[in-house]
């Protein structure tokens, strides 16, 4: 018989995935041609009343608010008494994502002298040193702040680079991909001790192998350096480090067949029909983020009284963010929402 707590907990989640802005409700937006129109549309959800209580001039403006919006809900999950441990462990490690993109952003910015755009999201943001890590002016800034915010592993690796020159660009990315790595293999640790952890770590091996595959079929179609395979994560469900590195030495028409007995041969055919329309590496990113959404809901969305429910929840609110924002830039750079409509994930 399921605890208490795990009942509680998939009511909630359940009752606040009913306020979401799914794919039905996207189609009314779509049919709007101003952003008040498109949050008039979307009053009845949780996102469209958030907004319509809140003056908006800008995209910076709007931008800023979803993303506080976001931050809001994941805080009140968070703050919930009778949420069950394993689903505090889950959304603990999930907002470290954000931390990992506002370091990269900080020490981006750092490398080119200018301001970076940050986050109001993750543990940095939640201890209040946002405005620290904008105004930082050195990798031992970062490193300290990032330590003070419990986030020793990516304090340790910006260590590594302190002595870098600023001219050595690929010694930086490394680094940044050394971010992601530890990323998901906490995300793996953590999901092996969780009850059906054995799922959620079938779901993340689903992403790594997504994020590998986009790598490799860029790399391909720009004709990239052979060094791509430096940037390859470990801990993928299915594709192993020497499968990839083997598909970077063919060219993109030879992926698919690869890729036959998997669940990604789709995939690979969907790509390399849209890429060869168009020959936009973009639509590698589009077509890769849409799969990534599926079969996170294939192996997720089904499971209730469960730590999984929660995962969903958060890629549900996280995809809601996206949507939004991609709608929010185009209506307020008067850009058509069918020219759009392509780049939404649903």
């Amino acid at each position: 018989m399921p605890s208490p707590s795990y009942a509680f907990a998939t009511a909630y989640l359940k009752s606040q995935e009913s306020r979401i802005v799914t794919a039905s409700k996207l189609e009314k937006v779509l049919r709007t041609s101003t952003l008040s129109d498109a949050i008039d549309s979307i009053r009845d959800t949780s996102i469209g009343s958030y907004l319509e209580e809140r003056p908006i001039t800008a995209f910076d403006a709007i931008d800023t608010l979803l993303w506080e919006y976001l931050h809001t809900h994941i805080e009140h999950l968070n703050k919930l008494s009778m949420l069950p441990a394993e689903i505090r462990q889950i959304v603990r490690h999930h907002v470290v994502k954000y931390d990992i993109l506002n370091l990269k952003a900080a020490l981006q910015a750092m490398m080119i002298g200018k301001k970076a755009r940050l986050i109001p999201l993750g543990n940095v943001y939640s201890n209040g040193a946002l405005d620290a890590l904008d105004a930082a002016e050195d990798i031992e800034s970062l490193s300290s702040i990032a330590r003070d915010c419990g986030l020793n592993s990516y304090a340790d690796i910006l260590e590594e680079i302190a002595n870098l020159p600023p001219e050595d660009f690929e010694g930086r990315l490394l680094v940044e991909h050394k971010m992601d790595s530890i990323y998901f293999q906490d995300m793996l640790s953590l999901a092996r001790n969780l009850r059906e952890g054995q799922i959620l770590c079938k779901a993340i091996g689903h992403i790594i192998d997504l994020l590998n595959l986009q790598l490799v079929l860029r790399s391909i179609a720009a004709k990239a350096e052979p060094n791509t395979e430096k940037y390859l994560i470990n801990g993928g469900y299915l594709l192993s480090q020497e499968f990839l590195r083997d598909l970077l030495s063919l060219k993109l028409q030879d992926i698919p067949p690869k890729l036959e007995h998997t669940p990604y041969y789709d995939v690979a055919r969907e790509v390399l029909v849209n890429y060869e329309k168009n020959q936009r590496l973009t639509v590698i990113n589009e077509v890769i983020d849409k799969h990534q959404f599926r079969m996170a809901r294939e192996t997720l969305a089904p499971k209730l009284m469960s730590p999984l429910t929660a995962v969903w929840y958060l890629i549900l609110k996280e995809l809601e963010l996206r949507n939004m924002r991609l709608i929010a830039k185009a209506l307020l750079d008067n850009i058509p929402l069918d020219e759009v409509e392509d780049f939404l994930v649903t």
